[in-house]
């Protein structure tokens, strides 16, 4: 089974095509050479391929770990992403895996799967060897942010340096549950000096997840679809001014925008430079929606935009609507144009025809153009 993960060196400088030629570009390679991957696999004798794939993902996707392995329910091949536990590349991920072909035998993941028999596997590290009956967890359950918080113990923690217990230990949970809801699911985890009351096996944590979300009716995260809300802290006399520095509450895909935008003075390094995806936002003021249907107004200009991006018969969206925030002063709207060329034109089009956006402004998040009005 190939599931060792690798990553392309770090790119050339080069002009840069978009998100969407870089996705379709490397599905269309991969289409061509997938009867080429099986049958090494089946021969057991894929690192020649390993430079091929490699030479292709630093291509198009560059800095992207990948893999292949079993299929699904053990059929086939699988061709697996991963984000690494960067919520800007699981996005993103999951968007260019929505793009892939449908191929015969043929799987294709945005991030780690759990593994089926990881109960009985052994790892190696530092020159210890752990199974994962030796990985005890303590749960407690955050219904507010519907996670699940984790205290871990392993007896082997006692002789390996503390930054290897907590890699070990992450590799372990994305063999259990997968990478995913690794990210997704749970929510603080510590790793304690000694076990705790009520511990339960590493091996009984994926049906402890499922029963959780049964009984309490959380609902089951998908990748790229799940909406979360987040407030920003109370601007004060100390808050760095900058485009969104009024900014309240939301609702995202990648909440983490707004808070790494505020965090960095309105100047973040842009999440994803090397993949052809650019992150704007609109902000309109809100004295032009009507009192107290504010919330109501900007969703339908979510939805229009997300409706315009979305063209009906496009090969690809040109862009996603990520989700909405409300201010003291401004309204705002976060998008990925996947394309810009082809979505720029959308968006102003969207704008100017609402009563609601004619004093709107249009801005990048990244460092590289704050500031830098688009529209």
């Amino acid at each position: 089974m190939l599931k060792r993960f690798f990553r392309a060196a770090d790119p050339e400088p080069s002009s840069t095509p978009s998100f969407n030629d870089r996705r379709r570009a490397f599905w269309a390679w991969f289409s061509e050479n997938a009867d080429v991957f099986s049958r090494a696999i089946r021969a057991r004798d894929f690192d020649p391929q390993v430079s091929r794939v490699s030479a292709m993902v630093d291509q198009t996707l560059p800095k992207i770990a990948w893999c292949f392995g079993p299929g699904a329910d053990g059929g086939g091949h699988s061709f697996t992403l991963s984000p690494e536990g960067n919520p800007y590349l699981a996005f993103l991920l999951s968007q260019i895996v929505k793009g892939a072909p449908e191929l015969d035998g043929w799987t294709f993941y945005d991030s780690r799967q759990a593994s089926p028999q990881f109960s009985g596997m052994k790892m190696d590290i530092a020159g210890e060897s752990v199974s994962a009956a030796e990985i005890w967890l303590t749960p407690t359950l955050d219904h507010e942010r519907e996670e699940i918080d984790l205290v871990c113990w392993a007896p082997v923690f006692e002789s390996l340096p503390e930054s290897q217990r907590g890699h070990i230990l992450f590799l372990w949970l994305d063999e259990a549950i997968g990478e995913f809801q690794v990210g997704n699911r749970l929510g603080k985890i510590e790793i304690n000096p000694t076990a705790l009351q009520d511990a339960i096996p590493l091996s009984e944590l994926p049906d402890f997840i499922a029963q959780v979300e049964v009984d309490h009716d959380w609902e089951r995260k998908t990748p790229g679809e799940y909406f979360s809300s987040y407030r920003m802290p109370e601007p004060n006399e100390l808050t760095t001014q900058h485009l969104r520095s009024d900014l309240m509450v939301g609702t995202s895909l990648l909440y983490q925008l707004s808070g790494d935008f505020a965090a960095a003075g309105g100047a973040m390094e842009h999440p994803a430079p090397d993949l052809g995806v650019d992150f704007i936002f609109v902000r309109i003021p809100r004295e032009d929606f009507t009192e107290g249907c504010e919330i109501d107004q900007r969703a339908d200009l979510e939805d229009a935009l997300a409706a315009g991006l979305s063209a009906e018969g496009a090969e690809l969206d040109a862009g996603a609507v990520l989700g909405g925030a409300s201010g003291q002063q401004w309204l705002y709207i976060d998008l990925a144009l996947f394309d810009a060329a082809q979505a720029m034109p959308v968006i102003r089009k969207v704008l100017n025809a609402s009563v609601h956006a004619q004093a709107a402004e249009v801005y990048y998040f990244d460092r590289e153009r704050a500031g830098r009005r688009i529209a």
